[in-house]
């Protein structure tokens, strides 16, 4: 209801398309193409983010911010310095 109320473009695009007008290239009514390929943004995206969780850096860096901001016990105050052994 939401999209056919706000988006005149797609008032008449069939239910199955509403979410992906693109699909249906002759209803789209000036309606704009997608600016980026979902599926390849988002494995991208996740291939960058595993890779950061890989680094060693990324745990060391995990665990200072656990320590710090996550732990009710032993807070560790903002201008504190943390060690980041194992």
């Amino acid at each position: 209801i939401f999209i056919r109320k706000w988006i005149p473009e797609l008032t008449n695009m069939p239910a199955k398309y509403i979410h992906t007008p693109w699909e249906l290239p002759l209803m789209m009514n000036n309606y704009p193409q997608p600016i980026v390929d979902e599926k390849i943004a988002r494995k991208a995206a996740a291939d960058k983010l595993y890779g950061l969780r890989k680094n060693l850096d990324y745990k060391l860096e995990a665990k200072g911010i656990v320590i710090k901001h996550a732990s009710r016990k032993n807070r560790v105050s903002a201008g504190s310095k943390i060690s980041y052994s194992k």
